[in-house]
């Protein structure tokens, strides 16, 4: 099943229907072709979020939600990806698997790790601006991020693996699993 938008189209090799009271989450397999990706991630991004939804097909059924999870990695002239899309009606229950529709407990593992790195930047930074090696203009050239370039990192680092079969399966996480979670739950 391919799902078209304007600058991409994503292909659903496989999915699983996540019931979650009220409202779906369908948690797809899927694939992107690489020069594809960016159109495709910046879409993501604009549709991620509670709020931030768009219409289309899934599975011959009018969907209206957003994105919630995903896990990507390149293969080729490919992107493999694991993508989750929410029904609108999952947003209005609170407390409806935040794992699956947000990205809080992929960036609680990040925080420690990022607030440690901005303060051994600004320490560097400032020895080489004391130091005359780099200039008021270089450090703060160095410093300031444009949003581009926050939320390229920001999918990166919560989304990207190496191998996603492997890191599916190592974590339990495959279609099958899922399925067999759903069948015993």
């Amino acid at each position: 099943m391919d799902i078209k938008f304007n600058g991409f189209t994503i292909k659903i090799k496989d999915f699983v229907e996540m019931e979650m009271h009220p409202g779906i989450v369908f948690v797809s397999d899927c694939e992107i072709k690489s020069d594809e990706f960016d159109s495709f991630k910046r879409y993501y991004w604009e549709h991620n979020k509670k709020g931030n939804y768009f219409n289309t097909t899934f599975n011959n059924k009018g969907f209206y939600g957003r994105f919630g999870q995903i896990l990507y990695a390149k293969n080729g002239e490919i992107y493999n990806l694991r993508l989750t899309f929410v029904e609108l009606e999952v947003d209005i229950e609170e407390d409806n698997h935040p794992e699956l529709v947000t990205f809080d407990a992929r960036y609680q593992n990040l925080i420690q790790k990022t607030i440690n790195q901005d303060v051994i930047i600004q320490r560097l930074t400032r020895i080489l601006k004391d130091k005359g090696i780099l200039s008021p203009e270089q450090v703060k050239g160095i410093l300031e991020v444009n949003k581009e370039d926050k939320w390229e990192k920001e999918i990166q680092l919560a989304s990207e693996v190496s191998d996603l079969s492997v890191y599916l399966k190592e974590n339990e996480e495959t279609l099958y699993d899922l399925r067999n979670q759903i069948e015993n739950f």
